[in-house]
């Protein structure tokens, strides 16, 4: 009794954390659907490399308004703590028909909290460096709080999460945009999970509209088979 209440109280936890991501401020906002194909593979107990591509598109799925590709290494160094050094190539529009080019080269410190049961949650703070186009190279940090919770029986395979993200950028010395999702990931196989989430993204003050987001993204292992330790869902990605 006391593990079925303590694990009701997780998920109204959960709930309550998406309805709060859900409740926004009204401002002019764009919408896009976007597609992600993350690629792993675990190379050692301590070690896995990745590799993502990810494409936005408009809400008719009309046109294209931009695309990445990253590269990357998960490196444990100890059973609740890991590191993620990783460079991405962007190239999007944010504004109509001007597009912009970045290279981020990055760093990423993951923490998962031990807790008990089927909820887990992690903290993880990024900091990456902005090389772009006609524009003052920066630094921005990404603070990132992801909760996420098994959902149904354990022959479902499938979980629920809910992440809140703010960026700060060192040339303005400002906070510039917030972020949050919620999403489902299936498991479809011993190596492959689909992942089925919405992201609201917020400006605070850039001038850039505010962004809502439909997307999916495809997570294939394809080294040896086990799970990644602390990779946590990553909706949308970083872009």
């Amino acid at each position: 009794m006391i593990a079925h209440r303590s694990s009701r109280m997780r998920g109204i936890a959960l709930v309550a954390a998406a309805v709060l991501c859900a409740i926004r401020p009204c401002a002019a906002s764009d919408t896009q659907a976007w597609g992600d194909l993350k690629l792993r593979w675990s190379r050692a107990d301590w070690l896995d490399a990745f590799a993502d591509a990810g494409v936005r598109l408009t809400q008719q799925l009309a046109s294209v308004k931009g695309f990445s590709l990253g590269v990357g290494a998960h490196l444990r160094a100890a059973p609740t703590l890991a590191l993620e050094p990783a460079y991405e190539f962007v190239r999007r529009d944010p504004f109509d028909g001007v597009w912009d080019v970045e290279h981020r080269p990055s760093a990423r410190l993951i923490w998962k909290a031990p807790l008990p049961g089927r909820l887990a949650l992690t903290l993880s703070a990024k900091a990456e460096y902005r090389i772009r186009e006609d524009q003052d190279e920066t630094w921005r940090l990404r603070p990132r709080l992801h909760l996420e919770h098994a959902v149904g029986p354990e022959r479902w395979n499938l979980k629920a999460y809910v992440y809140g993200e703010m960026n700060f950028e060192t040339t303005s010395e400002r906070w510039t945009r917030s972020r949050c999702a919620i999403g489902l990931v299936k498991r479809l196989g011993a190596d492959l999970d689909l992942d089925l989430f919405a992201l609201r993204q917020d400006d605070l003050g850039t001038g850039i509209d505010d962004l809502n987001v439909v997307g999916i993204a495809l997570r294939w292992n394809l080294g040896r088979i086990r799970p990644l330790f602390g990779r946590e869902t990553e909706a949308g990605g970083d872009r």
